[in-house]
């Protein structure tokens, strides 16, 4: 599943990133300026293909993703 963030009250902090997408985070700088945030076990853990955040990382993505929008990064822990 991809959580696509919206608003900046609702950008995750670390712990939060992390219980949503199930384990330790890793994140990749997209194109376009926004964060996708992803499991960086989930290969190894044998997670489902996440097909909307592979479209976006143009890359395989597996397991829960969060996506967050440039504008909502500055002032961030990310």
């Amino acid at each position: 599943m991809l959580l696509i963030i919206t608003k900046k009250t609702d950008v995750p902090n670390l712990k939060e990133s992390q219980a949503y997408i199930g384990g330790y985070v890793e994140a990749l700088h997209l194109p376009n300026g926004d964060m996708l945030l992803f499991d960086e076990d989930g290969k190894y853990k044998e997670l489902d293909i996440n097909i909307e955040a592979s479209k976006l990382a143009t890359i395989q993505i597996v397991g829960n993703a969060i996506l967050i929008p440039k504008k909502l990064l500055k002032g961030t822990w990310i």
